[in-house]
């Protein structure tokens, strides 16, 4: 019996120090849950933080892009309006080159037509002095 007992307090004193065992690996089991879900926890707080940093920044170039674009937009519009203006102008003095050409030909001919007219009035006038001065025409 004495064995026997021996044995149980033998026994006993494994389970004890098992069962005191077994609590310090569930305590520290416990505590390093604990410790990753903290952890854990943070990073999914930096995440998040760095995500709505990324947010705003996207949105910041989201709108600076939206304000060079209205720019450009604008600058094109401008420019489309000078190109219409230039090309106005040069149509003008294209017109204008042409009324020119077409004002000195009808100078040309104006003076052609002068001259020949000149031709003729001197002729007549040479045939009225010639018709005058004959005796029985005068007559």
């Amino acid at each position: 019996t004495m064995v026997l007992q021996q044995c149980e307090e033998k026994v006993a004193k494994v389970v004890a120090a098992s069962i005191a065992a077994s609590h310090s690996s569930v305590s520290q089991a416990e505590a390093a849950a604990d410790a990753a879900t903290a952890q854990a926890e943070a990073v999914a707080a930096q995440a998040s933080d760095e995500l709505s940093a990324l947010r705003v920044l996207f949105l910041t170039k989201v709108s600076e892009a939206s304000v060079v674009a209205a720019r450009q937009r604008e600058q094109a519009l401008v420019l489309e309006d000078r190109v219409a203006l230039l090309s106005a102008e040069v149509q003008s003095q294209e017109d204008s080159k042409e009324l020119d050409n077409r004002t000195a030909t009808f100078q040309d001919q104006l003076a052609a037509l002068r001259s020949e007219l000149l031709v003729k009035l001197s002729e007549a006038s040479a045939e009225l002095l010639r018709i005058g001065a004959q005796p029985e025409v005068a007559e």
